[in-house]
């Protein structure tokens, strides 16, 4: 893990609800199990959500919100 990695997660961590690695994998597992297909390459540019994209605050934030969540809308 690079700097800038180490101190998002340094600052993501506390965030979360348990603040610790097990947290943290929580915390994926969740984005995994709501994300649409989209976060996983299925769109037009192939663009996937990497391990950066887990790091933002905004990513957080909408999986504690269900941003993330397939609603059956298309």
């Amino acid at each position: 893990v690079n700097e800038k990695r180490k101190r998002r997660l340094k600052k993501i961590i506390p965030q979360l609800k348990t603040p610790n690695v097990d947290g943290f994998r929580a915390y994926v597992r969740a984005f995994v199990h709501q994300a649409k297909p989209f976060y996983f390459g299925d769109n037009d540019t192939g663009w996937t959500a990497d391990f950066d994209y887990l790091l933002r605050d905004d990513s957080l934030t909408g999986v504690r919100e269900g941003k993330f969540a397939d609603r059956g809308i298309a």
